[in-house]
């Protein structure tokens, strides 16, 4: 798998957001028994890499017959974050 992301951000707001994104990856794909390599390169050319190996085949470890456990979260923000006056109504909230 080969994924590119083209923005208009800033060299140093996209360097920033590599770093997220490869710990985000990583996070993902601990739940999976997987190798693979993670490379983020910058317009900077600034590279983050993150490379997982594993030793036993991926059909031993998986699970067989059993549906995925899925769990939904909901976050809410509170309005003074998002910098909308308490007297105005709030998509975001039950105000």
């Amino acid at each position: 798998m080969d994924i590119h992301f083209v923005s208009t951000l800033t060299p140093e707001d996209e360097e920033r957001l590599a770093a997220v994104i490869i710990e985000t990856a990583k996070g993902l794909l601990s739940c999976f028994p997987v190798s693979y390599t993670l490379r983020v390169t910058a317009t900077s050319d600034k590279v983050l890499e993150h490379t997982q190996t594993t030793s036993i085949a991926p059909a031993a470890r998986l699970p067989r017959n059993r549906p995925a456990k899925v769990q939904t979260i909901s976050v809410r923000t509170p309005a003074e974050d998002l910098g909308t006056p308490r007297d105005k109504k709030n998509p975001y909230t039950d105000d």
